[in-house]
């Protein structure tokens, strides 16, 4: 990221890089806080009252420190999850548009539900780092979808 990065860029990044979504409107938050008021939800508030400078130093130094995936399966699931996250996002932000709500923060809570998912996919490449396999993990996948299945069995809907 080079320092002629202008602002659309910045939040496109963001809406794609949710940990840097979620570091700007946190520090956008933290600066401007007056008592309990957090009020910025997105990423271009958070530029806004940030600053493109400090924003900009904030990306790199996120950047910096990254998760990394090195397996396929992971990498592969988590580009299946990006896909997922950018289609939600275009009809979420379509649908906001035609109820005449302020798509930022709309595409903000869509890109940060990733962080979720992401966090899962880094610890799974941690376990895997430490010399475990995705043997275990199969099954207790299996084992949660026949808890969430008997869970919504048991109810009646």
């Amino acid at each position: 990221m080079s320092s002629d990065c202008n602002q659309q860029d910045l939040v496109r990044l963001a809406w794609l890089q949710p940990t840097l979504l979620a570091g700007l409107i946190r520090q956008a938050n933290s600066d401007n806080r007056t008592e309990n008021d957090f009020d910025c939800l997105s990423a271009e508030q958070a530029i806004c009252q940030l600053g493109l400078a400090s924003s900009i130093e904030l990306a790199i130094r996120l950047a910096r420190t990254g998760p990394v995936l090195f397996d396929a399966r992971l990498r592969e699931k988590a580009d299946h999850l990006m896909q997922q996250q950018t289609s939600l996002a275009k009809a979420l932000t379509r649908l906001a548009h035609h109820q005449s709500v302020d798509a930022g923060p709309v595409r903000s809570a869509v890109s940060l539900c990733r962080l979720g998912e992401m966090a899962t996919l880094c610890a799974i490449q941690k376990f895997l780092n430490y010399g475990s396999n995705l043997r275990i993990l199969n099954w207790m996948h299996c084992y949660s979808v026949l808890r969430l299945s008997s869970a919504i069995a048991s109810r009646s809907i």
